[in-house]
């Protein structure tokens, strides 16, 4: 019996042995190949899905540091206080309604700005609001005052004169009483120790009371580091 020929199967026409066995083999190996790169592709899947869990991790991580820093921002944020050291006041008043365009207030006002908390810096300081009234800053002409650094207990002093009508108030009963009322508002921007930006707002109400009233609103930052 030839060994290249199996009976009705010719080698010219199926091959011999040899080619049979170079047909295995590369048939096999073909298998193991596609085999191989399935495993390959599950592995860089895997792969990829924990790399993504790790960046969502990170990034979790890194949210939390940032709400962490922020947190820690608005805890030790420095905070400025507005006082008043001196308030004198007078009131020209002409008890004539035809004559009431004549009737004037005027008002001498001193403040303090305290700086409650850490350091702040590159403040800047600006009357931004004034109403029915006139003011003169007898230390900046133009209402505004600059300091790259203040600490904690510091102050800085802003002096004011103030000039207005005065209107007329009729009760019920007809009584005519005289009042006027004047709005400062003081807007402070500056850095915290971190470098955050940060915004302030001081309000002081002057009118016929004894004493002007003060507001000093929250810090805020504006724009954060983070």
């Amino acid at each position: 019996m030839d060994i290249n020929n199996f009976g009705p199967f010719a080698s010219d026409v199926w091959g011999n042995v040899s080619d049979w066995f170079i047909f295995i083999v590369t048939f096999f190996t073909l298998i193991y190949i596609v085999l191989t790169f399935r495993a390959q592709s599950k592995s860089i899947a895997l792969q990829d899905e924990t790399l993504k869990s790790q960046l969502e991790v990170q990034r979790i991580q890194n949210d939390q540091y940032k709400m962490e820093v922020r947190k820690f921002s608005y805890e030790k944020l420095p905070r400025f206080e507005l006082v008043d050291y001196a308030f004198d006041r007078k009131l020209e008043i002409i008890d004539a309604v035809q004559l009431s365009s004549l009737n004037r207030f005027w008002v001498d006002i001193g403040f303090f700005i305290y700086l409650r908390g850490d350091l702040a810096r590159e403040i800047k300081i600006k009357n931004i609001l004034s109403s029915s009234h006139t003011l003169t800053h007898t230390s900046n002409e133009d209402n505004l005052s600059r300091l790259e650094i203040i600490h904690s207990g510091e102050k800085i002093k802003l002096s004011y004169f103030i000039q207005g009508d005065v209107g007329q108030l009729t009760a019920s009963n007809g009584a005519k009483s005289w009042y006027f009322e004047s709005k400062l508002i003081f807007e402070i921007n500056y850095k915290d120790q971190l470098g955050n930006s940060v915004s302030q707002h001081l309000t002081c109400f002057v009118s016929n009371s004894d004493k002007p009233l003060i507001i000093n609103s929250e810090p805020i930052i504006t724009d954060s580091i983070f």
